[in-house]
């Protein structure tokens, strides 16, 4: 036996002889009795046990019998010798001495099968204790069981933001862009913008109060539709043929950012009625928002004074031929616009 495995044998007889004198203390018996007891069902375990008695033919009682005698007769002969001794004289014994020969096989089963009988009662006598019931030596091992992380906590802030949420964010929320625009008008605020932009403005926006006076907002929704129309200037013209209305020259399509010339002055005027508050109420008005000229550079500067000149002529525009450079792209200006 390997020494591994002795050592392991040894450590399990002192694990044996440990929960022996454990059960006889519990139970008031004799330590070393049943220590004996595991000792005898060790020994008959070990013992290794046949797969069952095995037939012998009369030939082989025959021979188990004969060979000694050969082997006295003829010391020098060697196992193959022997066996071809063995068989002539089988061959040569009559029928009645091998059925006697084979009744002793026989007889030799029945006895090896009663034997084996006997063991295993004295192994089940040995093993068998009266009235103690084994317990394990040990407890189990407590399952684990995963905890599920309980769900995190809304955080404070965000709560309180839905506790103070305007009414307002529900009241906008389903307008249309249209909608909001004109409301960002009535609000005084930037209209320009995308629509979450606008629903800022419009939450953000100062609510007005009875001391305000009426007409800052009039002021500030005539100069939004002022910013409008001149946004609308800035965009290209639809869609046409070369030299008519609604087209330009092939050339002129984008804007060179790098050509500032000197902006020419808006010519455009409001009348008086654009200001109706300011006529009919006796509060003191605030002077009228200054409108900047935001407009970029003429797209004409880019042509010659003949190419401007062939312009003009295409669109019926009239003009001298001592006409300035300067008029002539005021000219195509205007007819655009």
């Amino acid at each position: 036996m390997a020494p591994l495995m002795k050592k392991i044998a040894r450590n399990i007889d002192t694990a044996v002889e440990d929960f022996c004198k454990q059960l006889a203390a519990r139970f008031d018996l004799d330590a070393t009795e049943v220590s004996s007891l595991w000792k005898v069902f060790q020994s008959a375990s070990a013992t290794k046990k046949s797969k069952g008695a095995i037939k012998k033919s009369g030939y082989v009682m025959f021979g188990l019998e004969v060979r000694p005698l050969i082997g006295a007769e003829h010391p020098d002969w060697d196992f193959v010798a022997k066996s071809k001794e063995i068989g002539r004289r089988w061959t040569a014994l009559p029928v009645e001495e091998k059925n006697r020969y084979k009744e002793m096989g026989i007889a030799t089963v029945v006895t090896a099968v009663a034997s084996e009988v006997d063991d295993e009662e004295v192994v089940m006598n040995a093993t068998q204790i009266d009235n103690i019931d084994e317990e394990p030596s040990f407890a189990p091992a407590p399952i684990k069981k995963k905890k599920t992380p309980a769900p995190a906590p809304a955080p404070a802030a965000a709560v309180a933001d839905t506790a103070t949420a305007p009414v307002i964010q529900d009241e906008y929320a389903m307008m249309s862009l249209k909608d909001l625009k004109n409301v960002c008008k009535t609000k005084g605020v930037k209209v320009s913008g995308k629509r979450e932009e606008l629903l800022d403005r419009i939450r953000n926006a100062p609510v007005a109060t009875a001391t305000t006076p009426i007409v800052a907002t009039t002021i500030a929704t005539v100069t939004a539709n002022v910013e409008e129309e001149e946004d609308d200037d800035e965009k290209d013209v639809g869609a046409g043929t070369p030299g008519s209305v609604g087209i330009l020259p092939e050339g002129l399509e984008e804007e060179e950012e790098d050509i500032a010339p000197a902006p020419i002055a808006s010519k455009k005027k409001h009348k008086n009625d654009a200001f109706p508050a300011m006529a009919s109420s006796s509060v003191a008005v605030a002077a009228p928002a200054i409108v900047k000229n935001t407009k970029k550079p003429s797209r004409w500067n880019k042509l010659s004074t003949e190419d401007l000149q062939s312009q003009c002529d295409d669109w019926d525009i009239d003009f001298e031929v001592d006409t300035p450079r300067e008029e002539l792209i005021r000219a195509l200006d205007n007819y655009i616009h």
